[in-house]
């Protein structure tokens, strides 16, 4: 990093090399930078997965990551489960409630391919 003569602003040089090494730089900066507040949507199974990551275990807190109960509070909407076409309507309003920077991340096989619900015409297949 290098200040410039006129003002005290830092300059970042471009460092040169692995470009997903620079994205996962990029992602651990932010994280390091403010709490993430996670909205947490579950559907099915996916909701056992929670818990755990925030007993003394493993403490998601120390992490600086925060359950939250509204969207508005909201970086991170964690979606758990299959998600049916009756309630993607539901996700879909919940992402527009939350503020910038705003991310979305699914886990399980359910959410991710459809699991073993995939042959349903009511399941969303993959959750984009």
């Amino acid at each position: 990093m290098v200040m410039s003569r006129l003002q005290k602003i830092p300059v970042v040089e471009e460092k040169k090399g692995n470009p997903l090494a620079r994205v996962f730089d990029d992602l651990v900066r932010f994280c390091r930078s403010r709490s993430l507040f996670i909205l947490h949507y579950c559907t099915g199974c996916g909701a056992i997965e929670l818990p755990p990551a925030m007993t003394s275990r493993f403490d998601m807190e120390r992490l600086g990551i925060q359950p939250m109960v509204s969207p508005r509070q909201a970086d991170i909407l964690l979606i758990t489960g299959y998600v049916s076409i009756k309630t993607l309507k539901r996700v879909i309003l919940t992402y527009e409630q939350m503020g910038s920077p705003k991310y979305v991340v699914g886990i399980c096989s359910c959410t991710v391919n459809g699991g073993m619900y995939w042959q349903s015409y009511a399941t969303a297949k993959k959750l984009d």
